[in-house]
C-alpha cells in the first residue's frame, strides 16, 4: 500500500484528469479485479446517450490510512443521491 503522502499525489493526478492506467502504472500499483464486488448500477433516464455506470467496492487493507478529503467533498451536502434525484424530479414535475 502506498504511503499516505503518495496517495495524495495519486489522488491529485486523478483529479487533474490524468489517465488512470498510466497513473496506476507510474505509481507501481497493481489492481486486483477479483477483489471488486458489484455495488450499484446507475442508468439515468434523463440521459439520451444511454449512460450506464457500474459501481464497485473492495475491502480496504488493514491500517489506519484515511482517504484525503478535499474541501469540495468535505462540504458536500448529506443525504442519498436517490433522495436528491427524487426531490429534483418532484420539483421539475411541479414546474
Amino acid at each position: 500500500m502506498p504511503r499516505p503522502e503518495h496517495c495524495l499525489e495519486i489522488q491529485a493526478a486523478l483529479a487533474a484528469g490524468g489517465d488512470f492506467a498510466v497513473i496506476v502504472e507510474q505509481a507501481g500499483l497493481e489492481l486486483d479485479p477479483g477483489a471488486l464486488t458489484p455495488f450499484a448500477r446507475w442508468v439515468p433516464e434523463f440521459h439520451a446517450g444511454g449512460a450506464d455506470t457500474l459501481f464497485f467496492i473492495a475491502r480496504a487493507p488493514a491500517g489506519d490510512w484515511q482517504p484525503h478529503r478535499s474541501r469540495a467533498n468535505a462540504q458536500a451536502p448529506s443525504g442519498s443521491a436517490r433522495a436528491k434525484c427524487s426531490s429534483a424530479s418532484v420539483r421539475e414535475a411541479r414546474s
